[in-house]
């Protein structure tokens, strides 16, 4: 042990949202002829007298450990972060003036560690192997009055924020099989006891009808870089990996609700889908069921969609809007977002300073570069990026990118 580091600090933070203030503010206009040639005014800001300070304290401890003069390095870091009043936007009758309010409602904790690892593990005259390493773990809580009127989308993407739920969970539909006579998706959707369900909000039938799918923010996060050297000769290799995510697959059934159009392509999975009654043993991809089927109608709409919530299904709140979208937000599609990711690769060569003494060159090296080279996750996704954690929009993987380089300096 050649070195020894301790950190500790303290730190406690306001925070105010601009264009708040305890008193209505009226901006004076110009005159306008008309009205008589009177001034106009315009309201600047509405009153906001109850909202406080959004108020965070947070707690760090960190220490630091050299070996070897150096050759070898750990480091840690751990904090605590609570926020009291967080501000929220809450939806408000038109008749304001405004139709959503800021006001304080909830708290959030945020607790978590890093590890870091740098050093040489080898180190000889013409070999050199440089490894460095990250790692980290976040949790979070948000202890909330849940005065925000959320939407069902809110739920399926995991924008809602929901008491004693970590930031990013989302919910998904439970999925029960295929309909052995027609392959359409089957759910517990409570139609058969629907009566328990009149009077409630979406808010109160959301953990009645949805299963809590995870969170798409990862738990354990890190990266992994390596520098081999050998002569002249430098191969650079950067990792990142993820762990304890989710993700929602891609939708397959939204977009041909309506049919599938002659000019549009499809998803190669189709090919498996429900087609003879017994398929519902070996596959869990619906029929297609064609709009001109008897059956059709019955499954376009939900029974508590807003077309269909009339008689003895009204009072129930909107949940679902057919059982297409309801597969493609079902738990059966959300698969691990668990990755290892190759983010770079470089190889360079410096040609030896004997051979440039010829030459108007004091250095000359070439690289060969690649990015994104590849990605080891789950086979379900398919080409689908794991790795846009915290983001409710699913994407494409990035592609590989490649470059060769060249520098000269003289």
């Amino acid at each position: 042990l050649t070195e020894a580091r301790l950190r500790l600090s303290y730190g406690h933070q306001g925070n105010m949202v601009d264009g708040q203030t305890p008193n209505l503010l009226i901006r004076q206009g110009t005159m306008q002829p008309i009205y008589d040639g009177e001034n106009i005014s315009t309201v600047a800001n509405l009153p906001n007298p109850n909202l406080k300070w959004e108020q965070t304290a947070q707690t760090n401890i960190g220490w630091d450990l050299g070996f070897f003069d150096g050759r070898l390095n750990i480091g840690g870091d751990f904090y605590y972060k609570k926020t009291t009043d967080l501000f929220t936007n809450v939806d408000v009758s038109p008749i304001n003036g405004i139709t959503s309010y800021i006001m304080n409602n909830g708290d959030m904790t945020n607790k978590g560690f890093s590890i870091s690892l740098n050093g040489y593990p080898v180190k000889t005259k013409n070999f050199r192997w440089y490894m460095s390493t990250y790692y980290s773990v976040n949790l979070n809580k948000v202890q909330t009055d849940d005065a925000r009127n959320y939407n069902l989308n809110d739920y399926l993407n995991g924008t809602a924020v929901v008491s004693g739920q970590p930031i990013s969970t989302f919910y998904s539909y439970k999925f029960l099989g295929l309909n052995p006579q027609n392959g359409a998706p089957m759910f517990d959707d409570w139609e058969d006891r629907w009566h328990l369900l009149q009077g409630k909000t979406l808010d109160e039938v959301v953990p009645m009808i949805l299963v809590n799918s995870g969170t798409r923010d990862p738990k354990f996060s890190g990266d992994l870089n390596n520098t081999f050297t050998y002569k002249n000769w430098s191969l650079s290799l950067n990792f990142s990996y993820s762990l304890g995510s989710k993700v929602r697959l891609f939708e397959m059934y939204g977009p041909i609700i309506n049919g599938i159009s002659a000019a549009a392509n499809v998803r190669e999975e189709f090919l498996d889908r429900w087609q003879v009654p017994g398929d519902e043993k070996y596959t869990v991809y619906p029929s297609i069921i064609s709009p001109s089927s008897p059956d059709y109608e019955h499954y376009r709409l939900h029974y508590s969609a807003p077309q269909r919530a009339v008689g003895p299904n009204s009072g129930v709140p909107a949940f679902a809007n057919n059982v297409w979208q309801m597969y493609d937000d079902s738990d059966l599609r959300v698969v691990s977002g668990n990755y290892l990711k190759l983010q770079s690769l470089s190889l360079s060569y410096r040609l030896n300073d004997r051979l440039l003494r010829k030459t108007p060159f004091t250095q000359l090296s070439i690289s060969f570069n690649t990015h994104n080279c590849f990605t080891i996750s789950a086979k379900e996704l398919r080409g689908q990026d794991p790795s846009q954690a915290g983001f409710a929009d699913a994407g494409l993987s990035i592609r590989p990118s490649y470059t060769i380089g060249l520098n000269v300096s003289f």
